[in-house]
């Protein structure tokens, strides 16, 4: 049984459909968010698009795949899946459900962005065809999937790969007194 709810729990439950959770509220709005920042809409979310995410095929007006979309859905999907679960176990378990112990607003924000950024920066990573060798990702593949979203993008070179600091354009809340 949910513990902020009280209707059965299940994954579909925990992930998508808790009306209690804030988890839900603010890791879907994010990705929805980040999303929304290159694409049209974002998909409807069901358990069948969350466990078949690594599957999607989003298609161009010219009915084409087009695998920077289909691959950034599936990180924001997984990546979003995973810190749902996570923090809802956690709190369960570690916390026993006491509704004090739950996690601010802006703690499940930052933990999403960080989640997120570091996706991107271990991308980025894997395009080392020295370190990787065969198992390199194609830097085309790492710019397709996440030109477009961000932060200061006009200010980055076409191939922004090997540039420090590149993150996307949702940023950390800061705590309330610490500028930024």
């Amino acid at each position: 049984m949910c513990m902020l709810c009280g209707e059965d729990d299940s994954p579909q439950h925990i992930l998508i459909e808790c009306k209690e959770s804030t988890y839900i509220k603010i890791i879907w709005g994010l990705a929805k968010d980040l999303w929304c920042k290159r694409e049209e809409s974002w998909p409807e979310i069901f358990i069948g698009s969350l466990l078949g995410a690594n599957l999607s095929h989003f298609l161009n007006k010219l009915q084409h795949k087009y695998k920077g979309r289909d691959r950034l859905f599936s990180i924001l999907a997984l990546e979003s899946v995973y810190l749902l679960w996570k923090l809802h176990w956690n709190w369960v378990i570690e916390h026993n459900g006491d509704r004090s112990k739950l996690p601010s607003n802006n703690e499940i924000h930052n933990r999403w962005v960080k989640a997120i950024n570091m996706h991107l920066k271990f991308d980025r990573l894997q395009t080392d065809k020295v370190g990787y060798e065969s198992q390199a990702i194609s830097i085309e593949l790492v710019l397709k999937t996440w030109s477009g979203i961000l932060l200061n993008e006009e200010n980055l070179l076409d191939n922004w790969i090997r540039e420090s600091g590149v993150l996307v354009c949702i940023t950390p809340h800061r705590p309330p007194g610490q500028g930024g």
